[in-house]
């Protein structure tokens, strides 16, 4: 049931995320050590790329997702640890096989959006106190 929850919740965050080219919605897809957003319309958008572009709305969108996921995360635990409590090493396993998957990829995101935030702050640094010529 959790688990439904949680999918619902991630549906809704992923909902609010729109393609800055076309405006519908963004569909998540993350594998190995990358992750990146696609529309219906075929617009590819690897994570860095979206994080160029100034949207307050998108950047909120990612955190709530990075929010979401560090949930999921500390519930795979939780379940795997009462797993093993209960004499189910292989259940127990499997959760924290997934959480590690998790663990990557909120490192990357928690990563991009670290990142992508540092740029904006110098680059709006440079306007304000640096010459322009």
């Amino acid at each position: 049931m959790e688990e439904v929850e949680a999918r619902r919740r991630e549906s809704e965050i992923l909902d609010s995320l729109v393609c800055p080219k076309c405006g519908r919605t963004l569909l998540l897809i993350s594998g190995g050590c990358a992750i990146s957003f696609y529309c219906k319309s075929g617009h590819d958008w690897p994570l860095p790329d979206l994080l160029t572009i100034p949207s307050p709305p998108l950047k909120h969108g990612l955190r709530a997702i990075l929010q979401e996921w560090e949930r999921q995360v500390e519930i795979f635990r939780y379940t795997a640890s009462q797993a093993l409590l209960g004499g189910h090493a292989d259940v127990s396993e499997m959760f924290r096989r997934e959480a590690g998957n998790l663990d990557g990829r909120i490192q990357i995101l928690r990563e991009a959006l670290t990142k992508s935030e540092a740029t904006a702050v110098v680059e709006e640094f440079s306007k304000v106190y640096l010459p322009h010529e």
